[in-house]
Parts: C-alpha cells; sequence; structure tokens
C-alpha cells in the first residue's frame, strides 16, 4: 500500500461543527478531536480509544453506540455527521487522460439501538468535474459509486479500486466502506466469473481494499465481471 493520507473534514453533533483531519493507512482511518481518539476501519465504525480513561462528563460531549466486543464493549460514534474530502482520479476515456478531483463525502450516522445497532446510515457523495457537479445519495459506498459511475459515463471512468478489473465484493456482504476484494493475484481466472459458484471457486483475494485506493495494476473495468457484473 502507498503512505499515510490525511484528509481534512467536519465533525458534526448536537454541539456543533469542528474541523478534523482523517488519517487514512489504507487498513485503519484515525482522527483526534482535543484530547479524544477515534479510529476505524469504515467511515461509521469510529470507536472512541482508552474509554475508561474519561469522566462521565467528558464523555457527555458525544453520543456513543455501546457494541458488545468479547469480553468486554467498545463504544463508537453516532448520531453525527462527518464530512471529508478525498482526492480521487478521474479517467477521461477520449483524451485517454488521469486527473483528480475531490470526493465530497458526508456520512450521516444516525441514533443507536438498544440492541447495538444504528437505525439509520447514509452517504452522500459530490463531484465536480469541469462545470458539472454530480451528488448521490446511498445507504452504502457501493450503492453510491455506482451512481457517481451512472452519472460521469460515457466520457469518464473511476480510476480507484472500485472502478477496477480485478475488484469485488463478498457475497456474504460488505461493509459501508473499505472491505473490497482484490483479486489481482488471479486476473485470468476472475475475469471469467459470470456468477456465484464460480466466484466461490476463486482462490483467496490478494488483499482487501479501500474503494478510493489506486494501485499500479489497476485496469478500467469492463462490462459484466466478477460477481457483482
Amino acid at each position: 500500500m502507498t503512505n499515510l493520507k490525511t484528509y481534512k473534514g467536519f465533525f458534526e453533533n448536537n454541539l456543533g461543527i469542528s474541523e478534523i483531519e482523517i488519517e487514512n493507512d489504507f487498513e485503519y482511518l484515525k482522527f483526534d478531536l482535543d484530547t479524544f481518539k477515534f479510529e476505524g476501519t469504515s467511515f461509521d465504525d469510529f470507536e472512541l480509544l482508552n474509554y475508561d480513561n474519561y469522566s462521565k462528563t467528558e464523555l457527555e460531549r458525544f453520543l456513543l453506540n455501546k457494541i458488545s466486543c468479547g469480553q468486554g464493549f467498545v463504544y463508537e460514534l453516532c448520531d453525527c455527521n462527518i464530512n471529508i474530502f478525498i482526492p480521487i482520479l478521474i479517467k477521461d476515456i477520449v483524451t485517454k487522460e488521469t486527473f483528480e478531483r475531490k470526493l465530497d463525502i458526508k456520512i450521516e450516522i444516525g441514533k443507536s439501538l438498544s440492541n447495538g445497532v444504528i437505525d439509520r446510515i447514509e452517504v452522500s457523495l459530490s463531484l465536480k468535474i469541469f462545470n458539472d457537479v454530480l451528488t448521490v445519495k446511498n445507504g452504502n459506498f457501493e450503492g453510491a459509486l455506482t451512481q457517481i459511475q451512472k452519472k460521469i459515463e460515457p466520457r469518464f471512468k473511476l480510476n480507484n479500486c472500485f472502478g477496477c478489473n480485478f475488484s469485488d465484493y463478498s457475497p456474504y456482504g460488505n461493509s459501508l466502506f473499505g472491505d473490497m476484494l482484490c483479486f489481482k493475484n488471479q486476473k485470468e481466472d476472475y475475469l471469467k466469473v459470470k456468477n456465484k459458484k464460480q466466484f466461490f471457486n476463486l482462490n483467496k483475494p490478494d488483499r482487501i481494499v479501500q474503494e478510493t485506493y489506486c494501485c499500479e495494476e489497476f485496469e478500467l473495468r469492463g462490462e459484466n465481471i466478477g460477481y457483482r457484473g
């Protein structure tokens, strides 16, 4: 993977809006808010680290989803919005040029239910290409990025893991963000996959990747490729 990346953004809850910087090592996402440190693998599972170090009064600054984990609990942010700006690459099919644009991402995380489940998650994406501002809303990144891709076609393509010929999602389901399966270790076999049975016959994927990542073996995704089509 590439070096650590940092994205500027905002955290918002009922107490107001704060500027944040999210660090991404392409395995974990992290940010600090004053003395509070948060870490997750997706944008909807930011856990407050060292929960027991804070007083009850200090913890009133956030609403947290209490989730059973092993012999204890983890406490994840909820009832808040996280807005960040991630640079992504776009491929111009006509000119063959690749250029960078900022993807405006807003994650709305709902209230915690009694069983540790969040009542609502919504992903809003906004992308400006020249004079066009494209906006979509969905329940996860897969759906939102699919909508964005349809809006920029046929002139442009997403030049990242989501738009790559060798990436897919598990038939068992996927999280909000960051658990795409990369099959660049078995390209020929993956490109033959047309259904779930063939997908399960593949060997173990090369790695798990984030949708917005892009490596040196990127290849524009064709039509009806893999399990996700």
